[in-house]
């Protein structure tokens, strides 16, 4: 009867051991970030055109402007900096802090990778295309290049490492 009741006992206590130790696994799994596509509507519109914040505080300025529009497909921009004049697709998605826009069909100015990574730095890397930015309450961010550990350029016609662009306000 005692080792019945050992029996039991053992079985409880590893179940729930293993119950604990699943509960716990899955609380440390970060959620994955939502990431969808934005419907088009009147609501979520994007058109406009958006120019560089250079206030008066800035050491590096430039000049840099996008212009987007929406279709009936999605939209387009058309993005120019003292050195480009560039027109394509955009992409959007919805974030939790806004939207990532993707324009694509823009080749970066420089690469060199995660140069922690020892086989990444012996090889030629090729440029990247597409620039993925944050536009959040009339506001486009673009962060224009890395660090030590992850060395890019997107747009060397300007040294600010972030480029924030505002929309500008239609005037009646």
């Amino acid at each position: 009867m005692k080792a019945l009741l050992f029996i039991a006992l053992t079985t409880v206590i590893v179940t729930v051991t293993v119950s604990c130790q699943e509960m716990a696994d899955k609380s440390r799994e970060l959620p994955a970030k939502k990431i969808e596509a934005l419907q088009l509507s009147p609501q979520v519109n994007f058109s406009g055109t958006y120019n560089v914040v250079n206030d008066s505080t800035d050491f590096e300025t430039c000049t840099f402007s996008i212009i987007l529009k929406q279709k009936t497909t999605g939209y387009s921009y058309r993005l120019v900096t003292d050195k480009r004049d560039v027109k394509g697709d955009a992409i959007f998605q919805k974030t939790d802090e806004g939207a990532l826009l993707t324009l694509k069909g823009i080749t970066w100015d420089a690469y060199e990778g995660d140069i922690s990574n020892e086989e990444a730095r012996n090889e030629e890397l090729k440029l990247p295309e597409d620039v993925g930015i944050m536009v959040k309450n009339d506001t486009i961010n673009i962060q224009n290049y890395g660090n030590a550990m992850n060395s890019y350029t997107i747009f060397g016609e300007c040294g600010k490492k972030f480029i924030v662009l505002a929309k500008q306000k239609k005037v009646k």
